[in-house]
């Protein structure tokens, strides 16, 4: 009886889903939004179907997944409403700039300008991200730009039969390099863009033919790749990650051969490990403890959530970046919310904690339902914004939107709302500026006319 929650949780989200579709066809944000949710609902009648008995990962309480099920899926099913009803109202402005913009990949494949040029730079810096061992202002943008080569794999991948031979090569060199970095440094997020890469590959594909060959290929590689999941994260239980290939050294690359050994930890198989990782265990822990054993936050500390996150503490170094993340042990706000529902959230880790757990935490369902309310207002207020500045198939708009979309689906179940507001607007802000620098560089350099690229 119990799966009968998450699989009918799944089934409706999957309908509010087609029903965005339909109605707003040009527009994504909103239906990437519910996708995180839908899967997650899935996510949860898997691990139950695997093991009725499936555990939290928490340090202080033992919590079963069971147990926080109907109220789970109740704030999902929250979550797939207020994307519904903020886009059922907001449906007419959006209808009129989305008019006639054609599917997401179809703008991708048509985008123009200097949309190949924009993919060897962001490639490049990817490949920094691995490497680099700076600090002060370098740092912190080469950091910052992390995400948008996130998103820049997809749309490679999408355009891989459109792209020189040298972005290809420069985009291989940096997949290789994050796929390294996953397996040794132990940050299976450097998997991402070979995935996105993939994936964008996957629906660049005209015929189904080759679409069932890459199909099988990814079925077959399934296995080994659970097995090297589970493998990484025991390792890294032991022997924490690197944040570049620098302080990769013999010693640990020894002991993480050695670990090999170490893919199951106690009953759970390697996929277990990888469902577990998957699923968002605060989101469950919050609505099963609160407010039974721990109470409602309420709303008198949101001065404070909304005031740390105008701070941009990456400016100021690594040192300082260490310190923000040693105080959310004390801080009963934001991200340090985590640590009073027995998560670990400082210096060595950090822990999601979404704006379903944020509101859950601080209201119950009427929390839920507004942080919801207001991610899907900024979500889509970003994109009519948008397609009323660029077009829908140029470089910009391409760009930004595939880093709108990526907030919907994999950053706001990471994060709380301002904080996520905050990493928005700043990533925003570095795609500009690090694309508009690069085009001014580069028309200085050549005969170019600054800015056009049109010899790149």
């Amino acid at each position: 009886m119990l799966l009968l929650y998450p699989t009918g949780t799944f089934l409706l989200l999957l309908a509010l889903h087609r029903w965005l579709g339909r109605m707003l066809p040009g527009v994504y944000a909103a239906r990437f939004f519910l996708l995180y949710y839908l899967m997650q609902a899935g996510l949860v009648a898997m691990l139950l179907l695997i093991d009725a008995d499936t555990r939290l990962w928490n340090y202080t309480y033992d919590l079963a997944l069971a147990d926080a099920v109907p109220r789970l899926c109740g704030c999902f099913l929250l979550e797939g409403v207020a994307a519904l009803g903020v886009a059922w109202l907001l449906r007419r402005p959006l209808s009129r700039v989305s008019g006639g913009a054609p599917p997401l990949v179809a703008r991708i494949r048509q985008a123009g300008g200097p949309t190949n040029a924009y993919l060897a730079l962001l490639a490049v810096l990817l490949l920094l991200n691995l490497f680099a061992n700076a600090d002060g202002l370098i740092f912190y943008f080469i950091r910052i730009s992390l995400d948008l080569t996130f998103i820049a794999a997809f749309v490679a991948g999408v355009r891989v039969r459109q792209t020189g031979r040298g972005v290809q090569v420069l985009w291989g060199l940096a997949l290789a390099g994050a796929a390294v970095r996953a397996v040794l440094g132990g940050g299976r997020t450097d998997f991402l863009p070979l995935l996105l890469y993939g994936w964008g590959v996957f629906l660049q594909l005209d015929s189904w033919k080759p679409k069932a060959a890459l199909l099988l290929v990814a079925l077959a590689l399934t296995p080994p790749f659970v097995v090297l999941n589970g493998f990484i994260g025991s390792y890294r239980l032991k022997n924490g990650r690197i944040s570049n290939l620098h302080e990769l050294t013999t010693d640990r690359l020894e002991t993480a051969l050695r670990a090999r050994d170490q893919v199951a930890v106690g009953h759970r198989t390697p996929l277990q490990m990888v469902l577990e990782r998957l699923l968002n265990h605060p989101n469950a822990a919050v609505v099963l403890l609160s407010p039974g054993e721990i109470p409602y936050r309420g709303w008198a500390n949101l001065p404070d959530d909304v005031a740390d996150n105008f701070s941009v503490t990456g400016l100021r170094g690594r040192e300082a970046i260490a310190a923000v993340r040693e105080a959310w042990r004390e801080q009963d706000f934001g991200l340090g919310t985590a640590n009073a529902y027995g998560f670990y959230a400082g210096l060595k880790s950090g822990v999601e904690f979404s704006i379903l757990a944020d509101g859950w935490s601080r209201a119950g369902p009427g929390g839920v339902l507004l942080y919801a309310v207001l991610a899907v207002l900024l979500l889509l207020g970003a994109e009519y914004a948008l397609l009323r500045v660029r077009p829908a198939a140029s470089a910009d708009g391409v760009f930004v939107l595939i880093f709108l979309l990526y907030v919907a689906l994999g950053v706001f179940y990471a994060y709380p709302f301002f904080w996520t507001v905050k990493f928005l607007v700043l990533r925003t802000l570095d795609y500009f500026l690090v694309t508009r620098l690069f085009q001014l560089g580069w028309g200085a350099l050549t005969s170019t006319e600054p800015g056009t690229l049109r010899r790149l």
